[in-house]
């Protein structure tokens, strides 16, 4: 209906998160936007993760929850995706949490979002005042990856490009991004707003995604400068990340 706000689905997923868990759920709770859903999706974890959701979930209509073994992080959010209902979906930790309890309604109250595929602001890193965002080109998107707590996608990205592809252990979500700057009919709009804290020391700042590196230049090779390309495979080289291309 013409004017109905839309849902929004929070998708977490959670392993081992019995210290941060609770800091995550009570964000989104506190969120004075209704038309929200937390999609938790645990990993069969082994401390006192599921016992937490279990009470929050009791308390609060709009969580969902499940705990089953999965191939990783990726998996998790594909089967959030799958779970949800939500127009609009955000991935955000279960270590992370949104800078204020108005930033669902300041976005999706506020804003006709019909006209956009994927809105994207800013992010604070770690306990401090560090702002890591700004707007971001198919050129700066081919170098960084947008952290993904800055983004939320409607659906039909999701529909258009499926889920995150699970070769990708630590970058998928670059992967998905990348394929949204390349495509020209995906409409993308910066929000000069600071979203979500999120924390350091996360899986993909551990993991070097070594199957991505190698297939990032061959995308690259396809669609960018051979001088570009040389930039990155000497980058890789230093980085000492080596591959017949």
């Amino acid at each position: 209906m013409l004017g109905q706000l839309p849902t929004v689905s929070i998708i977490t997923p959670t392993y081992n998160s019995e210290k941060y868990i609770e800091n995550c759920i009570l964000s989104v709770a506190s969120q004075d936007y209704k038309n929200k859903e937390h999609i938790i999706i645990d990993g069969a974890s082994k401390d006192a993760t599921v016992e937490i959701v279990k009470i929050f979930s009791a308390k609060y209509s709009h969580i969902r929850w499940v705990s089953e073994d999965d191939l990783g992080i990726y998996d998790a959010m594909n089967k959030g995706i799958n779970k949800s209902t939500g127009e609009w979906l955000y991935f955000m930790g279960s270590d992370d949490v949104f800078v204020k309890n108005t930033v669902l309604s300041s976005i999706f109250k506020k804003r006709y979002t019909s006209h956009v595929d994927m809105l994207y602001g800013d992010v604070f890193i770690g306990e401090g005042d560090h702002v890591f965002g700004g707007e971001f080109n198919f050129d700066r998107v081919s170098k960084q990856n947008i952290s993904h707590q800055a983004i939320f996608y409607s659906r039909s990205l999701f529909n258009r490009f499926g889920g995150y592809d699970l070769r990708y252990s630590s970058w998928s979500d670059w992967d998905f991004n990348f394929r949204c700057f390349l495509d020209r009919d995906v409409r993308k709009e910066y929000l000069p707003l600071v979203i979500a804290r999120f924390a350091l020391g996360g899986y993909s700042s551990k993991h070097k995604d070594l199957k991505l590196y190698a297939d990032r230049l061959k995308m690259f090779r396809e669609y960018l400068s051979e001088e570009c390309c040389g930039v990155y495979k000497e980058a890789l080289e230093t980085a000492g990340i080596n591959h017949d291309f």
